[in-house]
């Protein structure tokens, strides 16, 4: 799928956003857990406008973060911006601080988290992204109380709001750079991805397990076979050596509320699906998808060890394909990372974009970056020509130690 990135070569922009502009919307910010409780209802009406939002986008989403991963949550600001007072964009920004090309600068950023892979703005269709995202910068600016010099915006997918928006911003004061690919594959046509010796081995692991006992596939959607289904994932992605890593779910509460509030939170509006593969009851194999629109976001996969051999896990993902296809409510499973590549799976870019304010700090920063982007391909050259330099050195001692 084409990208505009990678039409245009977008690099560096400067993000402008004209006082005119600025002029249409209005803004309201809000702090906190508390804030965030009160955007509840505008949050939803938003997001229930958008013709398919991803994930990240959704209240709950936001909602199981603040509860349970935010460390300081009152530095997380919400930005409301509206339109002949109708909520038009709601902007999720934390305050922090970073090296930007090795400048110490106050940023302003879309609240991430290792768990927390992609990120993105509600933005509604009918607003103009480039304008809103201008006016949200003059907006940001103009906040005396609110220091930042770059305005952060980690894990967009290239089909986000946020991308969009950036991508429609011609005089954008921005660098960004792709930093990731996220592999998804098509409901439509996934089998025939999948090719027929990959199909067999898929076959042959199925029955492999289903020799053992009674196989069954368990699709969790409603909200409390979504609890009891979030717990058993839960215990199946820590039964292996996850756990003895420390990485488990398990291993952090933190994590564990998370997991289940937005398990939760999604349920309550049928956007949850929890995906068991049990062998006489026992789960062996899950996974922890959400769904925005027509697309189903799949987080977390884990299975259970003593199965390894049998690949429980491509076992389940091959099998809640075929459901997901079968039923038709889904029309893309979205990976989240790259992996699956069995399927021989389509991929979106993932980029990280910094918008630079226009002060001092904020301008240091910025010709700091363009100046290590100017000289990246310089220092790629001398860093291939000094590897070979040492392999050529390597060799010659080489042979000269044989003919010793």
């Amino acid at each position: 799928m084409s990208s505009p990135i990678r039409d245009a070569a977008v690099a560096s922009r400067e993000l402008s956003g004209g006082r005119s502009s600025a002029g249409a919307f209005t803004f309201k910010m809000f702090h906190g857990p508390e804030g965030l409780a009160d955007l509840r209802d505008s949050w939803d009406r938003l997001v229930t406008g958008l013709p398919n939002p991803g994930f990240m986008q959704f209240y709950s989403w936001h909602d199981g973060y603040m509860r349970a991963l935010e460390a300081e949550p009152r530095s997380v600001r919400f930005l409301v911006a509206s339109s002949a007072d109708a909520p038009v964009g709601i902007f999720a920004l934390k305050s922090s601080w970073r090296r930007v090309a090795g400048v110490p600068v106050r940023t302003l950023e879309i609240p991430t988290h290792p768990h927390s892979l992609l990120c993105d703005f509600v933005l509604s269709p009918d607003a103009q992204g480039a304008a809103l995202l201008a006016a949200l910068v003059e907006h940001l600016h103009a906040l005396h109380d609110v220091p930042w010099e770059v305005l952060v915006m980690p894990g967009l997918l290239e089909t986000s709001s946020a991308w969009s928006a950036l991508c429609a911003s011609p005089n954008s004061r921005i660098v960004s750079d792709e930093v990731r690919r996220c592999h998804y594959v098509l409901c439509r046509d996934f089998e025939d991805r999948l090719g027929t010796k990959a199909r067999a081995q898929l076959r042959k692991k199925r029955e492999r397990l289903a020799g053992l006992g009674t196989l069954s596939l368990e699709v969790a959607e409603r909200p409390d076979d979504v609890a009891r289904a979030t717990a058993d994932f839960i215990a199946v992605e820590g039964s292996g050596w996850k756990t003895s890593a420390g990485s488990a779910i398990r291993c952090d509460p933190r994590l564990v509320e998370f997991y289940q509030s937005v398990a939760a939170g999604f349920a309550a509006r049928g956007a949850a699906q929890i995906t068991l593969l049990r062998l006489d009851g026992r789960c062996i194999a899950g996974q922890y998808g959400l769904r925005g629109g027509r697309s189903l976001y799949l987080l977390k996969i884990g299975y259970d060890e003593e199965y390894a051999t049998m690949s429980p896990g491509q076992v389940l993902r091959d099998w809640s394909l075929r459901e997901n296809a079968a039923r038709g409510a889904i029309d893309e499973v979205n990976f989240g990372t790259p992996t699956a590549e069995r399927w021989h799976p389509e991929s979106y870019a993932v980029f990280e974009a910094m918008a630079f304010r226009r002060s001092l700090r904020g301008h240091v920063a910025y010709v700091a970056v363009r100046a290590k982007r100017a000289l990246r391909p310089a220092y790629r050259r001398w860093a291939d020509r000094w590897a070979r330099l040492r392999r050529g050195t390597g060799s010659q001692r080489e042979s000269g130690a044989s003919t010793e």
